[in-house]
């Protein structure tokens, strides 16, 4: 059987990443925002229902928030069930996807983000709104990456 601990690991930190990825989403697009985080909430939501089950059999006194749950059944990977263990594996791969996007999108405008937001306090939007503010100075390089960022955001 696969590590669970692994996916269950790479699934809280990609999910943190998509939250990330909402605020990358252009500033002025609500729509594609709200349609990450839906995506995003969606995606938690198959795996609590999937592992509902797992969640109330080992995991009744964890406080759900922060990746707690999905460590509780990290900590369980060897007794949670099969379905249980193959949504958070799909679930996983699909914010290991998403991270992935934007971190080849961070890579790609690390030096514009540098030189056009180097003073920008990170958190919150700000530095996407910057690159946002910013579009018409960027690289060719960062403008085309940001674009197909869009795109994909939007499937």
């Amino acid at each position: 059987m696969l590590n669970v601990r692994r996916f269950a690991i790479q699934t809280v930190a990609a999910f943190t990443c998509c939250i990330v990825a909402i605020g990358v989403a252009q500033a002025q697009d609500k729509d594609l925002r709200a349609k990450v985080q839906a995506s995003a909430e969606a995606a938690v939501e198959k795996a609590k229902a999937s592992c509902e089950g797992d969640i109330s059999k080992f995991c009744p006194q964890v406080t759900p928030g922060d990746g707690r749950v999905a460590m509780c059944l990290m900590a369980h990977e060897d007794k949670i069930s099969s379905k249980c263990f193959w949504t958070m594996l799909e679930v996983a791969q699909g914010f290991a996807g998403a991270e992935s996007n934007l971190l080849n999108a961070a890579e790609i405008c690390e030096s514009d983000i540098k030189e056009h937001c180097g003073s920008v306090e990170p958190g919150e939007g700000r530095i996407a709104q910057c690159i946002d503010e910013n579009e018409s100075k960027l690289t060719p390089d960062c403008v085309a990456e940001l674009a197909s960022f869009r795109d994909r955001l939007k499937k």
